[in-house]
């Protein structure tokens, strides 16, 4: 039995909807049955019957606190849930109830039924945020959450209690009342439920406030020290920090302080919980009590300005002023700030030849070209340079040179008037200067202008007045050149500067040199055994020695010719033809002339090519004489007058053999009277160069005759070309032939099978396998018990074929095998179409044995 109680509603039907179900050893559940009851009363008693069959038969029911039932007992729970007007709007849970079959069982405690629509929770308002933010609490801190729950009229219901939970009690706990307790940083779910009904509250936990400080961490200068957020203001003057330099933040905040440094002071860096931080900006979480130093340094200034008419440059030891003064103005880095305390050091060095005159301002009375400031105020030095006399080189001539001085100031190279480097340069008044003079190579030094006194190629002088100007004259080198020309070879000699041949009408050697402007050379020419000097042109003449002043460029010509010796040619028959002679001169043989002489000139001992040119269809013979050579080309040495005779022969014919594209097979192609022995294999030759063959008409005793032999895997096709009339006759014939030939013999791979062959025996002796247009033959040469002999035949598919024995033998071949049970000689009519063997046995020679 159950006892509900239901507040008073405004709807038009209402229900008690019961679910029950029992609980299994497995800790779960087993739906058993439902019923619905409507109420009639605001409290009344509602009886419950369920039907306990189903659990009873199921063997894993449990019985109360899990352990094993009774025989009779289930264990059952009842979920009550409250509809109104059809909606669920209330539920409870109830049991685990113990019930057996027939025993009516009472609930004691009477169920509070209610119209809930709502739950809402309420927070304290410090621990609100904003809209769609969790509630923020810090560590250690309680908040008790507000709940009102609501009717579908929107009227608070009372009496109810609701089931507090936390997602994460680590985080946050919630007491029985909805008061959280936080525990340690994080964030939690707290939920509150009410007969189903729920309400969520989401909370972050955050460290607690902590203190910020900030101090100065430096000896000088000033500056400020602001946060973000708003809290620190802190000033530091020196070592002093004064205005607002500690503030308590929020734990779950970060921090970000600018140091601000004024105007003559430099942040240095950070300390403390900002050590290591680069830059004005450092940001700290303020989980915990912070400390921060800040590095402020005051700078001071240093100024360096010039006095005087010189130059020189005033430079610091710790960088920051490098100063260059010029008559009394200065530029590069000659102001900078240094931190207050340093020591600077100060160094000026007078440039060219200029001299220090000494310091004023903060580094007055200091002597040396050092001084040393203490930067503990703004600091103000000038050094003063006294000016030189400047003194000027200026060169005349065309030639080059140059000029260096003593004390070290100039150093100017001189190309004709044109002055390179320092051609001017500033030395003390009163200095004695010595230049010195050096002409480039192949120029000359020819004197000073504007010297006290000179002594060869220096200068000696005392500076004084506004300025100096010394000139000095380099005369230029000139260029030799020698040029041999002719037929002829020689060589022209010019003491060590010019040693010039020509040789095999090339020029060769020393033929150009480069003089000194002014000198003289003697050129003397030279001719070879085989030539004659014939004579200078260009800057000399005549044909003796020649003497050449070098005022200028200049330029040599020797004329060396060859002598010449006769040559004389003589062409003859039958044929016709031509011969040149080094491809300028050309003697001719006309058709049905039977000799021509020739007779022209050649160089003395040099080589004379001479080239035969056959008429068309005609030969070339040989050559005779001082050249004898059968080839169209002869070289020979002509050491004296030469006769050469040459000859020209009847027509010749040349014959090339090819195979076609569709050639699978291999053979040989040869020709009677020639050097054809042409080698085919499938559409190539393993020796083109025997492919091609000429001969004469006599040699082919009027017909070209050719022979096609196709190897032992092939058979020969046809020919093709000029023989394309002989079909597919091994032989063709051509009579007649003139020209140029053009032959292919086609050779067609044919199918075959291979046939091994074993001889063994004490005896010797072969064995052949013949059919058309094939035979393979085995030989065993030598008797001896072993090792046998073999071979490997390839025998044509389907073609018969006879096998002979020569020798003292029988055949030994198994059933299946080539020639069983055959005699000295055996036929195979049909062929094979397949592998296969024969074997022998050769006996040694006996006249008394029998076969």
């Amino acid at each position: 039995m159950l006892s509900a109680s239901l507040q008073q509603t405004a709807a038009a039907s209402e229900e008690v909807r019961i679910a029950t179900s029992y609980i299994l050893l497995s800790g779960g559940t087993t739906s058993l049955s439902s019923q619905s009851i409507s109420l009639t009363g605001s409290s009344q008693t509602v009886p419950v019957g369920i039907d306990l069959s189903n659990c009873l038969r199921d063997s894993q029911r449990a019985g109360l606190n899990g352990v094993a039932p009774g025989a009779d007992e289930c264990v059952v729970q009842l979920s009550v849930q409250l509809y109104l007007d059809g909606l669920p709007v209330d539920q409870h849970q109830v049991g685990p109830l113990s019930l057996r079959p027939g025993v009516t069982t009472t609930i004691p405690n009477t169920l509070q039924l209610n119209d809930i629509a709502e739950v809402r929770l309420t927070a304290p308002t410090e621990n609100v945020v904003g809209v769609g933010q969790p509630l923020r609490m810090e560590t250690a801190r309680t908040m008790a959450l507000t709940m009102t729950i609501l009717d579908r009229q929107q009227r608070p219901v009372s009496g109810r209690v609701a089931a507090w939970s936390s997602s994460s009690p680590n985080v946050a706990t919630v007491s029985a009342t909805g008061v959280v307790t936080a525990v340690t940083v994080g964030t939690t779910r707290i939920t509150a439920d009410v007969g189903g009904r729920q309400a969520v509250a989401d909370v972050r936990v955050v460290p607690p406030p902590a203190l910020l400080r900030v101090s100065s961490a430096g000896l000088s200068g000033t500056g400020t020290v602001s946060s973000s957020p708003a809290g620190l203001n802190c000033v530091v003057n020196g070592t002093v920090s004064t205005g607002t330099c500690a503030f308590t933040f929020p734990g779950d905040v970060q921090v970000v302080l600018t140091a601000t440094p004024t105007v003559g002071t430099e942040l240095i860096g950070w300390s403390g919980d900002c050590s290591g931080t680069q830059g004005a900006a450092c940001t700290v979480s303020m989980n915990q009590e912070r400390n921060v130093g800040v590095v402020f340094r005051a700078l001071r200034s240093l100024n360096v300005t010039a006095t005087g008419t010189g130059v020189g440059t005033v430079n610091s030891d710790l960088g920051g002023i490098s100063c260059f003064a010029s008559m009394g103005s200065v530029s590069g880095t000659c102001a900078n700030t240094f931190f207050e305390g340093t020591v600077v050091t100060l160094n000026a060095i007078a440039g060219g030849n200029s001299t220090f005159g000494g310091w004023t301002g903060d580094c007055a009375g200091t002597t040396s070209t050092v001084c040393q400031v203490t930067m503990n105020a703004a600091r103000t030095v000038t050094a003063r340079f006294d000016a030189p006399v400047p003194v000027s080189i200026t060169g005349t001539g065309n030639g080059n040179g140059t000029v260096s001085s003593l004390p070290i100031g100039l150093s100017c190279t001189l190309q004709g008037a044109a002055g390179l480097g320092a051609c001017t340069g500033l030395f003390a008044e009163g200095a004695t200067v010595t230049l010195t003079a050096i002409a480039a190579s192949q120029s000359s030094f020819r004197g000073w202008t504007g010297c006290a006194t000179t002594s060869g190629n220096t200068c000696t002088f005392v500076v004084n007045g506004p300025s100096k100007t010394i000139s000095v004259q380099f005369d230029p080198p000139a260029t030799l050149s020698v040029v041999p020309t002719g037929s002829g070879d020689g060589q022209v000699f010019g003491g060590t500067a010019i040693a010039c041949a020509r040789i095999n009408l090339q020029n060769t050697g020393r033929c150009i040199s480069t003089l000194a402007n002014g000198s003289t050379i003697t050129l003397t020419a030279l001719p070879d055994n085989f030539s004659t000097f014939i004579g200078w042109t260009g800057a000399c003449s005549g044909n003796g020695s020649c003497l050449v002043t070098m005022d200028q460029p200049k330029s040599v010509g020797a004329i060396f010719n060859r002598r010449q010796v006769s040559l004389t040619l003589t062409l003859s028959g039958p044929g016709f033809g031509t011969v040149r002679v080094n491809d300028s001169y050309t003697c001719s043989l006309a058709e049905g002339e039977s000799e021509r002489v020739c007779q022209t000139f050649v160089d003395l001992n040099r080589d004379v090519t001479l080239t035969a040119s056959p008429g068309f269809e005609q030969s070339f013979s040989a050559f005779g004489g001082a050249c004898a050579s059968s080839s169209t080309s002869c070289t020979f040495t002509a050491n004296s007058a030469a006769s050469v005779s040459a000859s020209f022969g009847e027509p010749t014919v040349t014959v090339v053999v090819t195979a076609p594209s569709n050639a699978t097979g291999a053979g040989m192609v040869s020709a009677a009277g020639t050097t054809l022995d042409c080698s085919l294999e499938g559409t190539t030759s393993s020796n083109p160069a025997y492919c091609k063959a000429t001969a004469t008409i006599s040699e082919l005793e009027g017909a070209l005759v050719l022979q096609a032999d196709p190897d032992a895997t092939s058979t020969f096709a046809g020919w093709g070309g000029a023989c394309a009339s002989s079909g597919t006759s091994t032989t063709c014939v051509i009579t007649n032939p003139t020209g140029n030939i053009d032959v292919t013999a086609l050779f067609v791979a044919v199918p075959s099978v291979n046939v091994s062959v074993t001889l063994t025996g004490l005896g010797t002796g072969s064995v052949t396998a013949s059919g058309s247009g094939w035979s393979r033959t085995c030989e065993r040469s030598t008797g001896s018990s072993s090792p046998p002999t073999s071979c490997n035949w390839l025998i044509p598919i389907g073609q018969s074929f006879d096998v002979s024995m020569s020798g003292a033998g029988s055949w030994t071949s198994s059933s299946g095998q080539l020639c069983h049970q055959a005699s000295s000689f055996c036929t195979v009519p049909m062929g094979i179409t397949s592998n296969n063997s024969l074997s022998v046995e050769f006996f040694p020679y006996s006249p008394l044995r029998k076969n």
